[in-house]
């Protein structure tokens, strides 16, 4: 009896979703010394979903605090992307170099109560003088349970960490898995 108790406890376990989540994250330059300054936030032609324009008020809030300041012309373009999809699916583009998987499928392929999603934000700044990318960070997680308005501030503050303003101080420039506890 004891070992179908462990077994079923073992099966539950693993279909749940983890409280430990890993968020992969990716940034280019800023790590330090970008001077703060106005930004113009790139606009749709055919304007923007709701789960968007949070995500871009979020961005906005966090830049703000960093003291970069949304303006009709400013010397930095903003552009916001965000997404959600079924963790089941790959991502994948093609080059001259055949395919590239830009976001491997999730294994795991979940239970009746748990199909997990991956929620997905990019954040790119760039000097509108010369066209050079200033910054760009992309921070992604995969959930169970969670709502994209839940997840989407956790990858907004991950996808802009490496956006460091005093001179000196280093960021974590480049691809690496941030860990933390799911709080209830």
């Amino acid at each position: 009896m004891k070992f179908w108790i462990l077994m079923l406890s073992a099966a539950v376990s693993l279909s749940a979703c983890t409280p430990v989540i890993e968020t992969r994250v990716n940034t280019i330059g800023g790590a330090a010394g970008m001077a703060p300054g106005g930004y113009m936030l790139a606009q749709s032609e055919q304007g923007v979903s709701p789960e968007l324009a949070m995500t871009q008020q979020l961005v906005g809030e966090k830049l703000a605090e960093r003291r970069f300041i949304a303006a009709q012309t400013g010397p930095l373009h903003l552009e916001v992307t965000a997404s959600a999809r079924p963790a089941i699916l790959a991502l994948a583009t093609t080059n001259a170099g055949g395919v590239v998987i830009l976001s491997p499928a999730n294994k795991k392929r979940g239970s009746a109560k748990c199909r997990p999603q991956e929620y997905r934000v990019g954040i790119t700044l760039t000097r509108i003088a010369d066209g050079q990318k200033q910054y760009s960070g992309m921070a992604s997680e995969t959930h169970c349970k969670r709502t994209f308005a839940q997840v989407m501030p956790a990858l907004v503050d991950a996808a802009l960490g490496d956006l460091r303003l005093p001179v000196g101080v280093a960021g974590r420039s480049g691809a690496y898995i941030l860990k933390r506890k799911l709080s209830k």
